[in-house]
């Protein structure tokens, strides 16, 4: 999870829930808004992609659009930041050490 440094990210209770979820913290630097390009990438293609598309009724639909678009993105969409592979061919296997 990368995201800047405002105090909902670096909340303790935010922090122990992705850890307990084997989630890796990563977060910009100080005044560097550059650092987070990776993640407005992604958030530009599933709007451009998806959101601004398809019209839906409700907010079921939009998180059912949305999972769908994710489960693509990761397993049948080449990335060119990834050599061509898929995510999941990246990260697939990749374990985590619980905190305990």
């Amino acid at each position: 999870m990368n995201s800047d440094q405002g105090g909902h990210f670096t909340n303790s209770d935010y922090i122990r829930l992705l850890e307990s979820e084997c989630v890796k913290i990563s977060m910009n630097g100080k005044g560097q808004c550059l650092d987070n390009a990776t993640t407005e990438r992604f958030f530009r293609t599933l709007k451009y992609d998806t959101i601004y598309i398809y019209e839906v009724d409700r907010s079921r639909e939009l998180r059912a659009m949305i999972d769908r678009f994710i489960h693509e993105y990761n397993t049948l969409r080449p990335h060119s930041s990834l050599q061509g592979k898929r995510p999941f061919e990246v990260y697939d296997g990749v374990s985590c050490r619980r905190i305990a």
